[in-house]
C-alpha cells in the first residue's frame, strides 16, 4: 500500500512540474 501511495504522489508531482513547464512556455510565446 505504502508503496503505490508514493507512486500516486510522485505521478502528481510530474504532472504539476510538466503543466508548469507547458503553462510558463505558453505565456513565454504569448509575451514575445
Amino acid at each position: 500500500y505504502e508503496y503505490e501511495w508514493k507512486r500516486e504522489e510522485a505521478n502528481k508531482n510530474l504532472l504539476r512540474t510538466h503543466t508548469t513547464a507547458v503553462s510558463s512556455r505558453i505565456l513565454y510565446l504569448l509575451a514575445q
